[in-house]
């Protein structure tokens, strides 16, 4: 028998009502071992994602008129504005916030937490029924849009709402690989690992995390990854490319270095028989082929850290150091701003912070932003 699905990937399983307690869909990455069941689980539903009512409305006609086409369509206006108060009046009237958007496949959710401050409605469509994994007619989760746009407050939100920083999309890929793809800050990426994301996974190409960072030059995505474990001589599948060839390759010379300050290996050959020093030679990055050309062995893990400058809240920027360094205070927002306007940095709003930096040689110096 042949079964047809419409929009497959936001089907789930059902866990029905028991002992009491309402239904509810679990989570795409959570084992069933890991949900506290007091007793064994007869049975499981598959069924397509909607709003778990727990008190259903008495009159059904209603709750269908108010989820009617053009109420939906009302309703995705006033999340894309941020009209937090309306928002939170129609999810009372019964509104289900899982659907998308004929025009262009996003859901409530995946619009939300592209918005500039998105915590409040986030939190609001969670509560209001909205599924934290249900996806856009890109196969995208909440989750992966936040990454991809670079939003750190709403991917801080879902994370701590209990989303799984491992969901993939259509194409296998996780939050944290968008995150390389895309030109985002490094603390999205920093809060992914730093909530278990895991790390290696390739896309059709073969191509993992770390090879995509040195491909587009983000270093400081590179660091994270470095820190948190990433293989940093790992070959791709089908050309057996290292990270440091695609910094020679794509003349990435600030990845390159930092590569081989942690031990790149610079010998290994790809499928076609050429090291990295010999890519860049042949794409023509002078600076990037001597660079590992000239590199010395004794230098390897002399690169130095990651030093953050922030205020009680937020990290402004960080720095990795050179392998000789002194210590000194920043107290005004002058003293910073002059320091990091030395260091040919672009400087936004100046703020009153207090710092600790180590210091002498900068190898790479980037503002998070």
């Amino acid at each position: 028998m042949r079964l047809d699905f419409r929009d497959i990937l936001n089907y789930g399983l059902f866990l029905p009502p028991q002992n009491g307690k309402a239904g509810k869909f679990l989570q795409e990455d959570r084992l069933l071992k890991d949900y506290p069941f007091s007793d064994s689980v007869g049975h499981l539903e598959l069924k397509y994602k909607q709003r778990i009512y727990r008190n259903l409305p008495a009159n059904l006609s209603k709750l269908r008129k108010i989820n009617s086409k053009s109420n939906l369509r009302h309703f995705l206006s006033l999340v894309r504005y941020g009209e937090l108060e309306k928002i939170t009046k129609l999810l009372e009237k019964g509104v289900d916030p899982n659907f998308q958007n004929r025009d262009d496949g996003e859901t409530p959710l995946t619009i939300a937490v592209q918005l500039p401050k998105p915590k409040a409605i986030i939190m609001t469509l969670v509560a209001g029924g909205a599924h934290l994994d249900f996806r856009s007619a890109d196969s995208y989760t909440p989750l992966h849009k936040s990454a991809i746009s670079g939003n750190y407050e709403a991917i801080k939100v879902l994370l701590d709402l209990g989303q799984s920083p491992n969901t993939r999309d259509s194409n296998g890929l996780t939050p944290l690989y968008h995150c390389m793809l895309n030109d985002t800050s490094a603390m999205c990426a920093e809060r992914l690992l730093f909530d278990h994301s895991v790390i290696g996974i390739t896309d059709s190409a073969g191509l993992e995390e770390i090879h995509q960072a040195c491909r587009f030059g983000r270093v400081q995505h590179l660091e994270q990854l470095i820190a948190y474990g990433a293989d940093i001589n790992s070959q791709t599948t089908y050309n057996g490319n290292t990270p440091l060839h695609f910094c020679a390759y794509n003349g990435q010379e600030s990845c390159a270095r930092l590569l081989l300050f942690r031990g790149a290996n610079r010998t290994l050959k790809n499928r076609a028989g050429h090291s990295a020093y010999q890519e860049a030679v042949l794409a023509n990055h002078v600076a990037t082929a001597n660079l590992i050309r000239d590199f010395q062995d004794e230098d390897i893990g002399m690169d130095a850290f990651c030093v953050t400058i922030h205020n009680r809240l937020h990290k402004l920027a960080y720095f990795n150091m050179s392998r000789n360094f002194e210590k000194f205070e920043c107290l005004p927002s002058r003293a910073v701003v002059e320091l990091i306007t030395e260091m040919g940095l672009a400087v936004g709003v100046p703020q009153k912070i207090q710092a600790c930096v180590k210091f002498f040689k900068f190898a790479d110096c980037n503002l998070i932003s």
